[in-house]
C-alpha cells in the first residue's frame, strides 16, 4: 500500500487545498484547457501518463479544475471549483462527496487583482523570467521556479489567459551539474469561449464532508487500508481548507 496511496491521498488533499483563483464581477478571456503529464524516468514504464487535467475559466473569473484522484489508471476524477464570489468546492464523484468553504474577502480581492493585472512577466517571488515563447499562438512567459532540493521546474505561462500554465518541464540536477528530464506537461487542447457549464455544477445532492473524511472514504473506496500517513494528510487538508476563510493576501 504505502507509497501508492500516499500519492492518492496527496492528490485528494490537493483538490481541497491548492487550486485557488477567484474574482468578482470581472470579465476575462474564458477558455478550456486540457493538459497531460507524462514521466520520463519513473517506474514502471517511462512515458506513462501520470496526470490528465482540465482547467476551465468562465468570463466572470470562476475556475474549475478536473484532475485524477489517485493513479490515472483508476479513472477517478475530482473537481475543484472556485466561484467569482469566493465560494470554493472540492468534489469527488466516486464517493459522492464534497467539501465547501467561503474564502476571505481579502483573499478573493487579491486574486481578482492578480487576474486583472498579472505581475510583470507573470513572475512570483523566487521565480526567474527566462524568455518569451509561443504556445498554440499564445504569448507565454517562460519561468524557472525556485528549485526544491535537486528538482528544477520550468513553466510556460500564457499572458492573455491570466498567466495560466500551459506547459511545464521538471528535471533533476545530476552530480555533474546536468539536468535530467523527469516529467513533462503538454497541451492536449485549448479552446477559447465559455466552458461547459457542467464543469461548474455544485453537486447539490452530494454529502458535505470535511476534506479528511473525503480522504478516508476514498481510501476505503479503492481498497486501501488506513494508516498514520493518511491521517496526517487529512489533518493537513482540513487545516489548509479551513484556513481559506481567514487567509490574508500575500
Amino acid at each position: 500500500m504505502g507509497a501508492a496511496f500516499c500519492v492518492a491521498a496527496y492528490r485528494v488533499a490537493s483538490f481541497v487545498t491548492v487550486h485557488i483563483k477567484a474574482s468578482a464581477q470581472v470579465l476575462v478571456q474564458p477558455f478550456t484547457l486540457v493538459t497531460e503529464t507524462r514521466n520520463h524516468d519513473w517506474n514502471p514504464v517511462p512515458g506513462t501518463m501520470v496526470a490528465y487535467e482540465t482547467t476551465a475559466v468562465r468570463s466572470d473569473g470562476s475556475k474549475a479544475i478536473i484532475a485524477p484522484v489517485g493513479p490515472v489508471r483508476l479513472g477517478n476524477f475530482g473537481r475543484t471549483v472556485t466561484f467569482a464570489d469566493g465560494r470554493k468546492l472540492a468534489i469527488i464523484d466516486a464517493i459522492a462527496s464534497k467539501a465547501s468553504v467561503v474564502q476571505s474577502a481579502e483573499l478573493t480581492a487579491a486574486l481578482k487583482a492578480r487576474l486583472l493585472t498579472p505581475p510583470n512577466n507573470c513572475t512570483d517571488p523566487g521565480s526567474i523570467y527566462q524568455r518569451e515563447d509561443s504556445v498554440l499562438g499564445h504569448s507565454t512567459a517562460v519561468l524557472l521556479l525556485p528549485p526544491s532540493g535537486n528538482v528544477w521546474t520550468t513553466v510556460w505561462l500564457a499572458r492573455d489567459l491570466g498567466c495560466t500554465e500551459l506547459m511545464a518541464r521538471v528535471a533533476t540536477k545530476e552530480t555533474d551539474g546536468s539536468l535530467k528530464p523527469s516529467v513533462e506537461k503538454t497541451v492536449v487542447s485549448l479552446t477559447l469561449g465559455e466552458p461547459d457549464p457542467r464543469l461548474f455544477d455544485e453537486a447539490a445532492g452530494y454529502v458535505e464532508r470535511k476534506p479528511s473524511e473525503m480522504i478516508n472514504l476514498y481510501a476505503e473506496k479503492i481498497g486501501v487500508p488506513n494508516n498514520a500517513a493518511i491521517q496526517n494528510e487529512g489533518v493537513r487538508a482540513d487545516q489548509g481548507f479551513s484556513a481559506l476563510a481567514t487567509r490574508k493576501a500575500n
